[in-house]
């Protein structure tokens, strides 16, 4: 660590704590510590890591939030009071200055010795969906804002910026019970699904023929997956049992509640002869799918590497998702992750990618993540990337305004 000029507080033990108390909290993010054997400070500047085995993609890891360090000093003196609002302790440009439910205020902290813009107050107002976001941003009542509508790009006083994400959306079956444990059947839905015509009007990118890695990252595959085939789908549902979809019981799907064209996706299920029943479902819920045999989400890698899109994904399961996983694609994904030669390790994430995809049809992915950061003539120096969110420490502000206020909104759609 380097020296701070303010931040005395801060240490090397403050890291190592952090660490620590992930593994025994079992917070969600505490799979990511698992190649750590040890972490210890050896002085107020050093913390010296030992890791169980070479991890190429670890220093990753230490660049994200969740390796942040924990305020030792608060975390004893408070317990997990420290992690309200009122008790955050951070040493980042900005500091909050209030928050409830409906908005979080930062101003500009005094102490942050960083590239600074001029923004007084950055305001960012909670709950907004997607048609109310895109209309209260038309109306010019935000300064920036991500989105996913197009059309937004022809709004007054607008500058669009696309921005890939590490994300895949995708189709999941639960292979752990019938009748998806039935691979042909499974590769029956994957050639069914006719992605452009599903993901017309958004700003997603269809992923056409690509495999599970999302191309914004090392490793992507643009021609592994099973191809929009009708005859192909008719042929393997009847080969799997069910000629012209007779004896297939209705499939329920659960999807988000921003999908908007479910007709769609019971049109072209209903092409092979299948029956499907769309059930709108909340984000949060998507994350844990139990009781459907079928469902349609998206999953966003924790780093930009392979390691850092499948480890999460295949961490919960079967508890959390019920796809298709088996001993061979996990020790695939060992010897990928811990391989010192990068050559090799895509190689080996590339067939983890073509057997779960193409060979078993564990999933169907269906778009890369890709929205729109939208923001007004007068705001500069705003910055982001695929794995980052808005960075506003570097942002200047040209028109006048009192006070200098950023607008932001942010919610489940916007």
């Amino acid at each position: 660590m380097r020296s701070p000029t303010t931040w005395e507080l801060l240490t090397a033990e403050d890291f190592a704590f952090a660490w620590r108390g992930m593994r025994e909290r079992e917070t969600i993010t505490s799979f990511l510590m698992e190649d750590v054997e040890s972490a210890c400070a050896l002085d107020d500047r050093t913390v010296e890591i030992r890791l169980r085995e070479p991890r190429n993609y670890f220093p990753y890891i230490l660049t994200s939030p969740w390796s942040f360090p924990w305020p030792r000093h608060k975390c004893e003196q408070l317990g997990d009071d420290w992690r309200k609002p009122e008790n955050l302790v951070g040493n980042g440009p900005f500091v909050l200055a209030e928050f409830d439910d409906e908005h979080a205020l930062l101003k500009p902290n005094r102490y942050w010795n960083g590239p600074r813009g001029n923004v007084a107050d950055l305001l960012i107002t909670f709950g907004h969906r997607g048609p109310e976001a895109y209309e209260a941003w038309r109306e010019g009542r935000f300064d920036v804002m991500e989105g996913f509508d197009p059309s937004l790009v022809d709004a007054e006083d607008t500058i669009a910026e696309g921005i890939p994400f590490l994300s895949t959306g995708y189709f999941g079956f639960d292979a752990t019970q019938p009748p998806f444990s039935n691979v042909l059947l499974r590769r029956a839905f994957a050639h069914a699904v006719d992605r452009e015509r599903l993901m017309a009007g958004s700003p997603v990118r269809a992923a056409t023929r690509g495999g599970a890695i999302p191309p914004a990252m090392p490793g992507h595959a643009h021609r592994i997956g099973l191809e929009y085939d009708l005859e192909r789908a008719r042929a393997l549902l009847a080969e799997a049992g069910y000629p012209e979809g007779r004896g297939l019981p209705e499939i329920r799907i659960a999807v988000p509640e921003w999908v908007r064209n479910k007709e769609e996706f019971e049109r072209q299920f209903g092409e092979i002869g299948a029956r499907v029943k769309i059930e709108f479902c909340k984000v949060a819920g998507l994350h844990r799918i139990e009781g459907w045999p079928m469902w349609f989400t998206g999953w966003t890698a924790d780093y930009p590497d392979p390691d850092g899109f499948f480890r999460g994904l295949f961490a919960g399961t079967p508890d959390r998702m019920s796809f298709y996983l088996d001993d061979d694609l996990r020790e695939l994904l060992a010897k990928a992750g811990s391989s010192q030669d990068q050559d090799e390790r895509m190689r080996l994430y590339h067939e983890l990618d073509r057997l779960w995809v193409s060979e078993q049809a564990a999933i169907v992915p269906v778009w890369y993540g890709r929205a729109l950061l939208l923001r007004r003539p007068w705001v500069h120096g705003l910055w982001t990337n695929p794995l980052s969110k808005v960075s506003f420490d570097q942002v200047v502000i040209e028109r006048t305004r009192e006070p200098e206020q950023l607008a932001v909104p942010l919610g489940d759609e916007a």
